[in-house]
C-alpha cells in the first residue's frame, strides 16, 4: 500500500466520520473532503471542482427549477387534492393512492420538494377525516415511496448521478433516464403489498404511543379546492417537454432540463429571483463535490486497491449471486447509516472497478449498487426528505421496525432483477 493510498484512506475515513456525525452540513463536509484531496496533491484543483461544470449538475438545477415551479403554481397541490378527494377517507385506500402519487411525482421532482408538498396534504387529510385517517399511519410509508420514486429516474434524486458520472468518465455505458425504474417499480409494488397487508398492522401497532394531534377548529376541513390556472398548464407542459426530451435525447439531459427550467421562468410560472433563492443548492454542491471525491479515489489508485481487497475476500471465481449478495448486504448497512449521496460515492468508486476485475458488466453492476443504496430506508438518516417525517413523532426504532422487512425484500428483488438482466437467472 503506497503512501498516497494511505493518505487517501485517512481523508476518506475522516470524511465518513463527518458525513455520519453531521457536525457540519453535508455540502460543507463534502467540500472539505474534496478540498483536502486537492490540497494534498492527490488530485488537481481543476479536477476537484470539475463536477460543477458537469452536465449532470445542470440536470439537477434544471429539474429542480421545474419542481419549484410546480410547487409555486400549485400544480402539485392541485393534483394531490384532486386524487385524494376522489378516494375518500378510507385510510388504507388513501395510503395506497398517496404512495403511488408521491412516487410518480418524485421521479421528476426533488424528493425534499415532494415531501414538502405531501406533509401538509397528509395533515389536511387527517384533519378533514375527523380521526378516521391518522398522519402517523401515512407519513413513513409515503416517505419511503418518495425515495423509491426519486431513485427510479436520473432527475428524481441526486445520489444516482455519482455512478452515472463514474460510468461516463470510465467510458462505460451510462444509465438511460428511466433504467433504474426496472428496480424502482418492483420495489414500489413490494412496498404497497407490504403496507396493504401485515405491514399495515405492524405500522399501527408500533405507532400507538404517538399521540394524535388536536386539529381543533380545523377538524372536518383542510382539503380546499385549488383552481387550475394557466400557469399550471404551462408548468405541466414544461414537465412533459422535459420527459420527452429525456426519452428522445433531443439534447443532453442537462440541456433539456435547463431549457425546461428556463421556460418556467420565461413564462412567469416562477420568478428567476425566487427560483434561485429556493433552489436546493445543498444537493447541487454535494453532488459536484462527490464527483471530485470519486476522481480522487480513482486517480490515487485507492479504488483499485480496495477492489483487489474485495476480490481476495470473495475467493476464487465467486458466483454473480454471491458477489451481489455481499455487495447488497454491505450497502444495506452503509446506506442506512449515512446520507445516500456520500455513501454511494464511495461504494460506486470502489465497486465499479470490482465489477470490471470480475468481468461483469459495470453498468448492470452499478444498476444493482445504486438500487441497493436507494432502497436502504430503515433509518431516518438516509435522506433529508425522509428525515422530514420525524415531525410526525416517529422514534428511530419505528423506522427500523417498519422498514427492515421491505428493505430486505427489496434487496433480494434487486439481486434477482440484476441476475435476469445479466442473463444468469
Amino acid at each position: 500500500m503506497s503512501s498516497t493510498i494511505i493518505l487517501t484512506l485517512i481523508i476518506l475515513i475522516i470524511g465518513f466520520a463527518l458525513f455520519i456525525s453531521e457536525i457540519f452540513p453535508l455540502p460543507v463536509s463534502a467540500m472539505l473532503v474534496v478540498l483536502a484531496y486537492a490540497a494534498t496533491g492527490i488530485i488537481t484543483f481543476p479536477n476537484a471542482f470539475a463536477g460543477f461544470s458537469n452536465d449532470l449538475t445542470m440536470l439537477i438545477i434544471g429539474a429542480m427549477i421545474v419542481g419549484l415551479a410546480m410547487a409555486e403554481t400549485g400544480a402539485t397541490t392541485w393534483l394531490g387534492v384532486k386524487v385524494v378527494k376522489l378516494v375518500g377517507d378510507n385510510e388504507k385506500k388513501l395510503l395506497l393512492v398517496m404512495m403511488i402519487l408521491s412516487a410518480a411525482v418524485s421521479m421528476f421532482m426533488a424528493n425534499s420538494g415532494v415531501m414538502a408538498m405531501m406533509m401538509p396534504l397528509i395533515a389536511a387529510v387527517s384533519a378533514a377525516s375527523n380521526g378516521k385517517v391518522k398522519a402517523k399511519h401515512l407519513s413513513l410509508p409515503i416517505g419511503i415511496a418518495v425515495m423509491i420514486g426519486g431513485g427510479s429516474s436520473l432527475v428524481g434524486s441526486t445520489s444516482q448521478l455519482v455512478p452515472q458520472g463514474i460510468l461516463t468518465d470510465g467510458g462505460y455505458r451510462p444509465f438511460s433516464m428511466f433504467e433504474l425504474g426496472l428496480a424502482g417499480l418492483p420495489a414500489l409494488i413490494i412496498l404497497i403489498v407490504y403496507f396493504m397487508t401485515f405491514g399495515y398492522k405492524i405500522l399501527c401497532k408500533s405507532t400507538e404511543k404517538i399521540p394524535d394531534p388536536d386539529y381543533g377548529e380545523k377538524a372536518g376541513s383542510g382539503l380546499e379546492d385549488v383552481k387550475f390556472t394557466k400557469q399550471m398548464g404551462l408548468v405541466f407542459a414544461a414537465l412533459i417537454f422535459m420527459i420527452l426530451g429525456f426519452i428522445f435525447k433531443v439534447f443532453t439531459n442537462g440541456a433539456v432540463a435547463i431549457l425546461a427550467g428556463s421556460f418556467c421562468i420565461c413564462t412567469k410560472c416562477i420568478t428567476a429571483k425566487k427560483a434561485f433563492s429556493k433552489l436546493g443548492w445543498g444537493p447541487v454542491i454535494t453532488i459536484a463535490a462527490c464527483l471530485g471525491i470519486a476522481k480522487a479515489l480513482n486517480n490515487s489508485g485507492t479504488a483499485e486497491y480496495l477492489a483487489d481487497a474485495m476480490v481476495g475476500a470473495l475467493g476464487d471465481k465467486p458466483s454473480a449471486f454471491l458477489i451481489l449478495l455481499a455487495v447488497g448486504l454491505f450497502t444495506l448497512i452503509i446506506g442506512n447509516l449515512m446520507s445516500h449521496t456520500p455513501a454511494l460515492t464511495v461504494l460506486a468508486t470502489v465497486f465499479i472497478p470490482l465489477a470490471v476485475k470480475l468481468k461483469m458488466d459495470p453498468t448492470l453492476f452499478a444498476f444493482a449498487l445504486t438500487s441497493f443504496n436507494t432502497l436502504s430506508f430503515s433509518t431516518p438518516l438516509v435522506a433529508s426528505s425522509f428525515s422530514m417525517t420525524l415531525a410526525d413523532g416517529y422514534s428511530f426504532k419505528d423506522y427500523i421496525i417498519n422498514g427492515i422487512i421491505p428493505n430486505v425484500l427489496c434487496m433480494i428483488m434487486v439481486i434477482a432483477v440484476t441476475l435476469i438482466r445479466m442473463g444468469i437467472a
